[in-house]
């Protein structure tokens, strides 16, 4: 059985996936398939994100693709140089997605497939960034959580925990915070060990425990 991660598109109904067999397909929402491409010789593990020009395909070979919502086809692709596992992330105020790498790089890169800007962690990156703000929040294999901001494109936080973070951060909704609205997030992630770690905003370990 092939497996897949796939995403929706509110204003068109449909589903679109990619899949280990290497190819990207379209559905419509009554299971219909619509078109499938091959943007790479390589799995597809991350979810296809939509952006304003199209759909975002990352594979495991470390290509990255934008293509036509309606036919499929490439506008173009770009070559990161490792696995990528992780799922892209589109920021509508700086028109820029980012991108998690198994070769240690978390990427800036534009909406017409350039790359606009690096910055390098301890070691590959599975855990999807998660937008907090101006920044950006995620696991890393090197057992930290790390936060890098967007105007300086520079790591503004890198708190250490238990072993390797796989999964997605989360943010504590606002809801759930005790104090007034100005406090910043909080930041609950998991490591491999089982442990969940609760952080504040700045990286402080607020609370952790093992599952």
């Amino acid at each position: 059985m092939t497996e897949v991660n796939f995403t929706t598109h509110k204003q068109e109904e449909m589903i679109i996936f990619g899949g280990y067999d290497h190819f990207v397909y379209k559905l419509d929402a009554d299971g219909k398939m619509r078109w499938r491409t091959k943007v790479s010789d390589a799995s597809i593990y991350a979810a296809p994100q939509c952006i304003p020009t199209g759909i975002l395909i990352a594979s495991l070979d470390g290509t990255v693709s934008c293509v036509n919502i309606s036919t499929g086809s490439s506008y173009w692709k770009l070559n990161l140089g490792g696995p990528i596992f992780a799922n892209p992330i589109y920021d509508h105020d700086t028109k820029s997605i980012f991108i998690g790498c198994a070769d240690c790089n978390l990427y800036a890169v534009s909406l017409n497939g350039v790359k606009e800007w690096t910055v390098q962690v301890g070691a590959p990156i599975f855990s999807s960034p998660v937008l907090n703000e101006r920044s950006l929040v995620f696991g890393c294999h090197d057992s930290h959580v790390y936060r890098v901001d967007i105007d300086s494109r520079k790591i503004s936080m890198k708190t250490k925990v238990s072993s390797a973070v796989y999964a997605s951060v989360d943010l504590v909704p606002q809801h759930l915070k005790q104090n007034n609205q100005e406090q910043e997030d909080l930041i609950l992630c998991s490591t491999t060990k089982g442990d969940v770690y609760l952080l504040s905003g700045s990286g402080d370990i607020i609370t952790s425990h093992l599952i």
